[in-house]
């Protein structure tokens, strides 16, 4: 069993229809979206900078995997 990260927001279904998309903590909610491709990209729009691939493992094999990868390059908004 592993523990889940809250790092990301995550959609539910919406008990009216559609979907509810919150996140990334359990107590934050964003809003409703009324198909899958909207919850999606509201999804999208608020993943962190440096977000890489879904990791499937312990909060320790996730540490592990990240330091064997280095640091992560600076992004640099203005640049072109």
């Amino acid at each position: 069993m592993y523990a889940d990260t809250w790092d990301i927001p995550y959609v539910q279904p919406a008990k009216e229809g559609g979907y509810w998309v919150s996140g990334p903590l359990r107590t934050e909610s964003v809003g409703p979206a009324a198909t899958a491709e909207d919850a999606i990209a509201m999804v999208i729009a608020r993943l962190p900078a440096n977000v890489g691939p879904a990791f499937v493992g312990t909060p320790e094999q996730l540490a592990a995997h990240e330091a064997s990868l280095g640091p992560h390059p600076t992004v640099n908004p203005g640049a072109e």
